[in-house]
């Protein structure tokens, strides 16, 4: 069996389309897209561990991680792949000075008030 630890649900956030151009050939959006590759994984026989941390990682492919669901895991592994994730780069990384300021939001927040949360931001509630 083959065991894939997931700590990221980026794609749930992104409801616009454009993904899935190269591997599926068709627009789709990033819960299509994500509920693809998952319900592939679980054909191959991977067991999706999701919203989990990765604690130690050992030469002997032992690795230790722990969720809210499962608690601490265990996992003796024939092959280990680490698949570290995206994440925005802060102002500083990119290069902009000063402070950031009030009211200035980057992509992905404006994303999740959006499509998660259901707030518009500069709109009064």
């Amino acid at each position: 069996m083959i065991i894939s630890l997931f700590q990221c649900r980026l794609l749930y956030k992104c409801i616009h389309d454009g993904f899935g151009l190269q591997k599926y050939k068709r627009s789709l959006t990033g819960n299509q897209f994500a509920e693809r590759l998952i319900n592939e994984a679980k054909e191959w026989g991977v067991c999706l561990y999701l919203d989990t941390m990765v604690l130690e990682v050992h030469e002997n492919k032992t690795i230790i991680a722990v969720s809210h669901e499962e608690g601490l895991i265990l996992v003796i592994a024939e092959a280990v792949i680490l698949a570290m994730g995206c994440r925005e780069r802060t102002r500083a990384q990119v290069g902009l000075l000063g402070s950031r300021p009030a009211g200035v939001y980057t992509a992905g927040v404006v994303q999740r008030y959006i499509n998660i949360e259901g707030f518009l931001p500069g709109k009064k509630q």
